[in-house]
């Protein structure tokens, strides 16, 4: 599962939070929006998703958030699961296994590899909300009717074209930084 089939699993949370204390809000918003005109759809939605993505950053941003859920766990393509485990293989063949000794290099195992992807997005995951919200509030009129009236999957698509780039920006550094410390340890 990509990040963002990982992010819909996020925004599918979102929504369950929406039936808890989180609608209250949403209600007020949408109340409150428009002084009795009507319902500001645009500003109800907004509300809506600003409440899910905090709410949903804040538990994988936690210890364990990413890699001990399921539908949010950052797992490897099976071509890099094929990779390591030939590379592995070729670590347990004595000549090679010196070279990498004498280099002071070790191969790490999947599990490691995928632990400290999982790490680097906890870590970063707070981050998001902001890139989020920015989304979110720059969220036009047209946008929010096509994400309420359009495609199951609007939300995220609209996600995803306003935040992928910034979010690659944010995690990146979290995810160079884990495996530098795993590289020094």
């Amino acid at each position: 599962m990509d990040f963002f089939g990982n992010l819909s699993s996020i925004i599918n949370k979102a929504q369950k939070v929406l039936n808890s204390d989180a609608a209250k809000q949403v209600i007020d918003a949408l109340s409150s929006a428009n002084k009795g005109q009507g319902i500001d759809i645009s500003s109800g939605l907004k509300v809506a998703l600003q409440v899910g993505i905090e709410t949903a950053a804040k538990n994988p941003g936690s210890t364990d958030g990413y890699l001990a859920d399921a539908a949010v766990k950052i797992g490897l393509p099976k071509e890099v699961v094929t990779t390591f485990g030939a590379v592995q293989s070729l670590a347990s063949n004595q000549t090679f296994n010196q070279v990498l000794n004498a280099t002071g290099v070790s191969i790490p195992s999947t599990d490691t590899v995928v632990t400290l992807f999982n790490r680097a997005a906890e870590n970063a995951a707070h981050k998001s909300v902001d890139i989020f919200a920015n989304a979110i509030t720059g969220m036009s009129i047209a946008d929010a009717k096509n994400i309420l009236f359009g495609a199951d999957n609007a939300a995220t698509t609209y996600l995803r074209t306003n935040t992928f780039t910034q979010l690659q920006g944010t995690f990146n550094p979290s995810i160079i930084n884990s495996f530098d410390v795993a590289i020094t340890t």
